[in-house]
């Protein structure tokens, strides 16, 4: 029998490749390169090897070992060094093969990772103080406001047309740099052409650096980490890089995980190596880091937002706002908002220029088919106005985790972000501002909100995750059962004990004080908290600030799980969901309800969050009925109306009240139906919604709809897959300070309506935050009807009305309108000329009439028609009737000398059928004919 060599598979010979060892020329013992650093550092000192009388120095070739003893010492020159250098790795590489060892051709090269098609000036200022790159070619900086006539004015358009252009587009780097290329050559040739325009066409950029450098926006105005791959230390790369023997080598991590544990080889430093040696493609080599953390302060970053034109104005109008009792229709009417106006949070809130600030953290997948999770953390200001809050333009990237492994802890990367944090409650920041560009004032910010998914709050806040025994980060529940299968039933809600401030801060101070792994992991499981640098902040309580997202927790949480069980169950099967599509695809939906789900046949595969929304509140009643078997429906509507209930941008404490009653019924019916082992930690949570609309207002002004889009677009940002954090900072700051820029005075009216995303936002900032409330607010069953400001229609935006005449009926029909809705009104003029319009737009949505392109938008509801077309005189008697818009009607109602323009929707209102129809399929759904 003959025997062969037993061939090993590709990982295994990757991985064996992986473990190449270096060879200690002290004592001849080999190790991988992570502990040779080790015991480098243990071992050489003074250039000397002290590992050199141990006795495995026998092994070493003696005339190695003399070159090694002339090599250390400081009397060799380098050239001769160097020499020394490469006959000593020649023999040591002969004498590992005459011993049938084996190891790479050069002992330099074995930690060498060999980036192709990269060359040292495509990475040169990634960790550099230098703003040009190695490819910049040298140019004339010098200043060009003495050539700022209205012909260079006019190429300073040009610049930030095609800077905004990119930015729009999503295009990459290489698009614009040929585009620069292609005109900076034409222009050279008309210059020869017509010498009139060399004094304009000489400061048109030939490279990108050049273009954004013109418009004053610096390379990297952001902070650059390397991060330790075992402990997640922190470190700037100058203090990574050290010089030993004249040749630059990585330094290893000196963190200390627990300094005064009780055993003392357990308080030596990380020891992993901080950087990696990088050979390029032309043949050099430098040293790069293994990962690296991008931090943007939010100091600047705030200075920049407080230089556009209008934030500063906006962030203070919440102050003029109209406020009904009982009534919460922004985070302005939470509790916490309310609390930052005491004296126990220093009347923070009170002052102007002062702001709070809502955190978010979240992991996403920027390359398709690859497993590479990035995290990126957001802030915005919630000062600003709902409807502008959360717009790209105004949101804040602070930093950018790399992959390390999956989802690494946080504390590191948060603590650059809490050290700002504390002086800008402490005594603030001192900026510069639109509306004082010179004088630096004063301005303070404080973390007032943290939202994000279960796991990324308890990694932000200092909790345990969901599957630890005090699993929830609000109350104290024990969740019985093995790690994996804990029991999460249970919703007695009213024996849940809620967690303590100070309490909980007590245990964490215990916590930061083991001096052991093992203590610490036994005191973090009683209490159920870990550390956490958020906790550093007085103010701060992680308990009552970190928000429970409706969008993860409803939606992508229950929602899919109970497709999941049914499924299990066989309640439903291929057959019943192919029905289940055809009874969706059967309803003409309004246009404002957004995607309608088109892979539910597919068992709801793909589904986004707003698809997951869409089917549970509009479709999932509808499609199910008469599908599976009615107990399941009843069930699962308890469900459905809950959360109709808190997807409203108005509610108040009775809505509160009544969505906490029907989850409770929810939660139990479903654990009594399906049993306790499919009760979820996201129906537990589902408890303690009400606690943080009761908070922050409702669901829009915490949900994270918009944070999940934002990922969605730094995903979609050109990269060319290497150092994909550094180059998503960038290009985020870039486009952020291009939208930012103030377009010149000079030609705007011409020019400015190229310009997509300004052009959008100036029709939006004639709809005012409080006209947006007092609309929402005229929408409740429980609004006045009379006497209303019912002329105030700036909020809304129309165009191409026609002059038309109204027919008899409809001049009857408005003058009892008016009757109404004005009771005390006299002597009043009802003239029957009008002008007509099809489309009306509030505030980016728009609403259609019948037979315009916009039918979808002609769908609307309201609490105050009764039969006959006519308006309820007892408020809150009535209830929601659909109808459909046949056109608009401006109107203007003479009263004596006043002219009062009215917008007015001609409506042909739904007839309810008889209840054995109507009431078919039970709340909230119902069927009624035009």
């Amino acid at each position: 029998m003959s025997s062969t060599k037993r061939q090993l598979s590709v990982p295994h010979q990757s991985y064996r490749n992986k473990q190449k060892r270096k060879l200690c020329p002290g004592c001849g013992e080999s190790f991988v390169p992570r502990y040779f650093e080790t015991h480098k550092l243990k071992n050489f000192q003074e250039n000397k090897w002290l590992c050199g009388k141990s006795s495995k120095n026998d092994s070493r070739d003696t005339a190695s070992a003399q070159v090694l003893d002339d090599l250390e010492s400081p009397d060799s020159n380098e050239p001769l060094g160097l020499e020394i250098k490469r006959h000593l790795r020649t023999e040591l590489k002969r004498h590992r093969i005459e011993h049938n060892q084996t190891e790479s051709d050069d002992d330099e090269d074995e930690d060498e990772e060999l980036w192709s098609g990269i060359s040292l000036s495509d990475i040169d200022g990634d960790f550099t103080l230098a703003e040009e790159g190695g490819d910049q070619p040298a140019e004339d900086d010098s200043p060009t406001d003495d050539l700022m006539t209205k012909s260079t004015l006019l190429f300073q358009w040009l610049c930030l047309f095609l800077c905004s252009w990119q930015s729009i587009n999503v295009l990459p780097d290489s698009v614009l740099a040929n585009l620069l290329s292609f005109l900076y050559d034409f222009f050279c040739l008309l210059t020869a052409e017509n010498v009139f325009l060399v004094s304009t066409t000489t400061i048109f950029p030939p490279t990108i650096y050049k273009l954004y450098k013109n418009l004053g926006l610096k390379k990297d105005n952001f902070s650059k980490y390397v991060i330790c791959r075992k402990c997640f230390a922190l470190y700037k790369y100058d203090d990574c890089v050290k010089i030993i023997e004249g040749e630059k080598q990585s330094a290893t991590c000196t963190n200390i995980l627990f300094p005064n544990h009780t055993q003392i080889a357990r308080r030596r430093p990380c020891g992993e190596l901080l950087l990696k040696v990088v050979k390029l493609s032309d043949g050099s080599k430098c040293l790069y880091p293994f990962k690296t953390y991008c931090y943007k302060s939010i100091e600047q970053s705030l200075e920049q937002l407080l230089r556009v034109p209008d934030f500063q104005r906006k962030c203070e109008k919440w102050r003029e706002r109209r406020q009904e009792t009982g009534i919460m229709t922004d985070v302005f009417d939470g509790k916490i908002w309310k609390e930052f106006h005491l004296s126990d949070k220093k009347n923070f809130l009170k002052s102007e220029k002062n702001y709070g600030i809502m955190l978010n953290l979240d992991w996403f997948q920027p390359y398709e088919h690859v497993r590479y999770s990035v995290g990126v953390m957001y802030a915005v200001v919630l000062n600003l106005p709902r409807e502008e809050r959360f717009k790209l333009k105004n949101v804040i990237l602070l930093g950018i985790i790399p992959d390390i492994g999956g989802e690494p802890p946080v504390q590191s990367f948060v603590a650059p972000l809490v050290d700002e944090l504390k002086v800008a409650w402490e005594r603030g920041f001192e900026l510069c501002s639109y509306e004082s560009p010179e004088i630096k004032l004063t301005y303070k910010f404080a973390l007032i909100c943290v939202g994000c998914d279960i796991p990324a709050t308890r990694k932000l806040c200092g909790f345990l995750g969901h599957t630890a025994k005090l699993g929830c980060s609000k109350c104290i529940k024990i969740f019985s059962g093995d790690f994996g299968a804990r029991n999460y039933s249970g919703f007695d809600t009213e024996n849940w004990i809620a967690r303590d401030v100070q309490e909980h801060r007590r245990n964490m101070l215990q916590i930061q004080a083991a001096r052991t792994k093992t203590e610490r992991e036994r005191l973090e499981s009683i209490y159920g908290i870990r550390y956490s640098p958020l906790c550093d902040l007085d103010y701060f309580d992680p308990i009552r600030m970190s928000t429970i997202d409706p969008m993860h927790n409803f939606y992508q949480g229950t929602a899919k799980m109970m497709i999941k069980v049914w499924l299990e169950l066989d309640i439903i099967n291929a057959e019943k969901l192919r029905e289940i599509q055809e009874k969706v695809d059967s309803v003409d939906a309004a246009s404002n309800i957004g995607a309608i789900p088109k892979k539910i046949a597919s068992s709801f595969g793909g589904f986004t969050a707003d698809q997951w929304k869409n089917w549970t509140n509009i479709f999932s009643i509808f499609a199910l009925v008469n599908v599976i078997p009615t107990r399941h429906i009843d069930i699962w509507r308890h469900f459905v109306l809950a959360s109709k209930l808190i997807s409203t941008k108005i509610i108040n404490e009775a809505d509160i009240r009544k969505f906490q009653s029907l989850i409770k019924k929810f939660c139990t019916e479903f654990e009594k139906e399906y049993g306790e082992e499919r009760v979820t930690p996201n129906m537990h949570l589902h408890c303690h919604v009400a606690d943080c609309i009761r908070d922050y207002g409702p669901v829009y002004s915490f949900w994270l709809f918009s944070f999940e889009r934002y990922n969605g677009h730094l995903g979609s940002l050109p990269n060319n897959n290497r150092s994909i954090e550094l180059q998503i900072m960038r290009r985020f700051n870039r486009d952020a300070f291009v939208n930012s820029t103030e377009l010149p005075l000079l030609y705007k009216d011409t020019l400015s309506k190229h310009f997509v995303i300004r052009s959008q936002d100036s029709t939006e900032r004639s709809c005012s935050s409080n006209d947006i409330l007092r609309i929402l607010y005229l929408s409740k069953k429980s609004a006045p009807i009379e006497n209303q400001d019912w002329t105030n229609i700036s909020a809304y935006h129309y165009t191409k009305a026609v002059v038309d005449v109204l027919s008899d009926e409809e001049q009857n029909v408005l003058k009892d309108m008016y009757r109404t809705i004005y009771p005390e009104l006299q002597n009043a003029s009802v003239p029957s000329s009008c002008r007509r319009c099809s489309v009306v737009s509030l505030s980016g949505e728009v609403f259609g009439s019948e037979k315009s392109r916009h039918k979808r938008s002609s769908y609307v509801m309201a609490y105050w028609n009764k039969p006959g077309g006519n308006i309820l005189n007892e408020v809150g008697e009535g209830e929601l009737t659909p109808g459909i818009i046949e056109k608009f009607i401006v109107h203007n109602l003479i009263v004596g000398d006043e002219n009062n323009i009215h917008l007015l929707a001609k409506i042909r209102w739904m007839i309810p059928d008889a209840n054995r129809l109507r009431h078919y399929c039970g709340e909230p759904v119902e069927f009624q004919h035009a």
